[in-house]
């Protein structure tokens, strides 16, 4: 560990020892375990979940197939390399938050990217253990347990669950190195706005100004944001408008089921279609879609004040 890094007290903020897997807090007189490999930082009651640990269940399985998933990891892994090529050439240390079941974990790390996972959920987290070997946390995204300790940190899908997104985005400021990166994926489009945002308990759904300026207010240096999933967007619409009228009577569970259910057809051409449309997004930035990325580096002014 370098001068400067920490795993620190969520609560106090002060540097925690280390006792075997666990960590103690002196001034707090708090000590937070290990348990079957995962280190829990959580307090009993979080200022905020933001999600239903029920749907993990119903994810696990979409996640492996689903052309929106598979797309958008490849997406990611794209920005990582395109944009954080210096960092992940050298020794690195990734952390995406709200890993959940582990899809987008084990994708980085399957193609070289030493990424750890940290989620709210210790049911997620197990479930992600089972498929990847990673340090994993579970932690309160607006507490964060890290202090300069961090070369990237991904929030794939995430900031819009949570009410309090600055307050998100400045813990991740504070828990990144000196120019270390963030890369953040969030729903876009409020004419998509609908059911399935309200299921999937979203706040908002974000416009590329808004998104920039959040990362700004937060302390950082905007290096890229583009929508995606743009030539799919008129399908969508439709889409969430065709579903909204044939499903209105499903129960929540069901309802998300059918958002999610993969046709084999469809999700192969939408593969195809999208395949075109990431290469387009090598070249330039797309002026509307379902989703936005964004990638940003951390000032260097180490003693900003939130």
């Amino acid at each position: 560990m370098t001068f400067g890094e920490a795993i620190i007290c969520p609560h106090c903020g002060k540097n925690l020892e280390s006792k075997n897997d666990d960590y103690f807090c002196s001034p707090c007189n708090k000590i937070y375990y290990c348990n079957q490999g995962i280190l829990s930082f959580v307090e009993e009651n979080p200022e905020e979940t933001g999600y239903k640990k029920e749907y993990f269940t119903s994810l696990s399985e979409a996640e492996k197939k689903h052309f929106w998933f598979r797309a958008r990891n490849k997406l990611i892994l794209f920005f990582i390399k395109k944009y954080c090529q210096k960092i992940t050439k050298q020794k690195h240390r990734m952390l995406e938050i709200g890993c959940g079941n582990g899809n987008v974990l084990r994708y980085l790390r399957n193609n070289k990217i030493d990424c750890q996972g940290g989620d709210l959920f210790i049911e997620g987290l197990i479930d992600c253990q089972k498929k990847v070997k990673a340090p994993l946390y579970q932690i309160d995204a607006l507490r964060l347990p890290f202090r300069s300790y961090f070369d990237i940190v991904g929030m794939f899908d995430v900031v819009e669950h949570i009410d309090k997104d600055i307050k998100l985005l400045t813990q991740v400021h504070k828990a990144l190195k000196p120019r270390g990166k963030i890369l953040v994926t969030v729903p876009a489009c409020k004419k998509l706005w609908g059911r399935y945002d309200e299921v999937a308990m979203h706040k908002r759904r974000y416009s590329k100004k808004e998104l920039m300026k959040k990362i700004e207010d937060s302390g950082f240096v905007i290096e890229r944001v583009t929508y995606f999933f743009s030539f799919l967007l008129p399908i969508l619409i439709l889409f969430r408008h065709i579903n909204m009228k044939r499903n209105k009577n499903l129960t929540n569970d069901e309802f998300l089921k059918k958002e999610i259910q993969i046709i084999p057809f469809f999700n192969t051409l939408f593969l195809s279609i999208l395949g075109i449309e990431r290469t387009l997004i090598h070249f330039i930035d797309l002026p509307i879609g379902s989703s936005l990325i964004a990638i940003a580096k951390k000032d260097e002014y180490e003693n900003r004040i939130f």
